[in-house]
């Protein structure tokens, strides 16, 4: 697929039908599979090994197209990840990268070959989400309550396990309101290697200094973002940049010994367009979150609606 950089519009003269033959590459090119649809043919792929995506990437023209599509390399390489990624500039080299597959001609592995006679709209919107910026999109303030210089038996009374709210100023006087920038991270953590979200099986890593370059090149869908229960562990320092606030002090988990405890705090760090996934917290448990640097929309459901379902998924998602 290919899409013109800077579309003028054009006028042509009026041709009929006749004068000019339109090429379909489906029906030649996919056979009985045409009948599928976009999403689905990509989803199937999604299941294939590397060398077999690359032998039906030789089969027909439209193979190809649906063959070296960035989300399919994406999911491919992050299932096959076996060691800490380095993004290489497009998904498809960093899962040749892991599979230690070299190109003797570089130069030819540059240029991708184009077809005329396609166009798929479910690939065209997912182009369109990977490059969409959310600078300009209308957001408003929500309908959460926002709060200030909560005591304690305030928010005791008023919202713990009741319903959420939006506390201003916790966060001021932590070093972690200056320090925690791209460019402050990387002069102490660059060769720190932290978690990425879950998007495998495996557990992903990559050092801070290769991820902050993924970020500036990457055009995903729904970009990778750090998203590290470990952070305490593996740099240590970070700890003493944040205190829990007086009101979040009580800690039912802390009666447990460290090794027994189940995940209580994570390092969250990504780009615009990353985020969770619809989901329920570990065990159904209660957290605070503290938004430190950029914007994040949150959407929050109210659990009567559904409860026997979110349990059910809550449970099985902590206990898997």
């Amino acid at each position: 697929m290919e899409v013109e950089e800077n579309p003028q519009l054009q006028t042509q003269p009026e041709s009929s039908p006749m004068e000019v033959e339109q090429i379909d590459r489906r029906p030649a090119a996919l056979g009985d599979l045409r009948l599928l649809p976009d999403e689905v043919l990509c989803a199937i792929l999604t299941f294939l090994t590397p060398r077999d995506v690359a032998r039906l990437s030789c089969v027909s023209s439209v193979m190809y197209i649906l063959c070296n599509e960035e989300p399919l390399w994406m999911s491919i390489c992050l299932d096959i990840a076996n060691r800490q990624l380095q993004y290489k500039g497009s998904w498809k080299r960093t899962a040749l990268d892991q599979l230690n597959v070299t190109f003797e001609n570089n130069e030819s592995c540059r240029k991708p070959l184009h077809f005329d006679g396609f166009n798929s709209l479910f690939l065209y919107r997912r182009l369109y989400r990977c490059y969409t910026s959310l600078n300009g999109f209308y957001y408003d303030t929500g309908n959460v309550e926002r709060a200030k210089n909560l005591s304690i038996e305030e928010f005791h009374d008023k919202y713990d396990g009741q319903k959420p709210v939006l506390i201003a100023g916790l966060a001021d006087t932590w070093p972690a309101s200056t320090t925690w920038t791209t460019e402050e991270l990387l002069k102490k953590y660059e060769d720190t290697a932290f978690k990425l979200s879950q998007r495998s099986r495996h557990k992903i890593k990559m050092k801070l200094k290769d991820y902050v370059s993924y970020i500036k090149l990457q055009h995903d869908e729904d970009p990778l973002y750090i998203f590290d229960e470990k952070f305490g562990e593996t740099a240590p320092e970070l700890l003493k940049d944040y205190s829990v606030p007086n009101i979040f002090k009580e800690d039912f988990f802390d009666v447990l010994d460290r090794d027994q405890r189940p995940p209580f705090r994570w390092l969250i760090m990504g780009p615009e367009r990353s985020g969770a996934s619809w989901h329920v917290d570990p065990a159904l448990t209660s957290a605070w979150n503290t938004l430190l640097c950029g914007r994040k929309r949150y959407i929050i459901e109210n659990q009567s609606l559904s409860f026997p379902v979110i349990l059910s998924q809550g449970l099985a998602e902590y206990f898997s």
